[in-house]
């Protein structure tokens, strides 16, 4: 699928479909570090949660749906506004690997071991 359907589709999901749409918001502010949650801002430029200028109003959105579970008619707008940016965090598109040319389990299980070694 190329970026510019991946683009609308993400666009219309989350116009249209209210639990989608509040997963997207629960997915960015897990994605915002603990200090940006608590200070409801955003801190670090590492292209993961909310921009610097929707971070306290989205912030403050995701803690309320986590509370009461609730949001308004209008905050469901400010969703539908906001959130269509964030789809390069939530939708990926890359090349899968067949199974033919992934690495051998050893190769896992060495892995695994390293770090378990660690």
């Amino acid at each position: 699928m190329n970026p510019a359907t991946l683009r609308k589709l993400f666009a219309h999901v989350v116009l249209s479909e209210k639990e989608y749409r509040r997963w997207v918001l629960k997915r960015l502010y897990e994605l915002q570090t603990p200090n940006e949650q608590a200070r409801q801002c955003t801190q670090d430029r590492n292209g993961a949660g909310f921009t610097a200028p929707d971070a306290q109003i989205l912030s403050q959105l995701a803690g309320k749906l986590a509370g009461d579970g609730t949001l308004t008619k209008a905050e469901e707008t400010i969703l539908k506004w906001k959130l269509p940016k964030y789809r390069r965090q939530l939708v990926e598109t890359r090349l899968i690997d067949p199974p033919d040319r992934r690495p051998p389990s050893h190769t896992i299980t060495e892995t695994i071991a390293k770090k378990e070694s660690a």
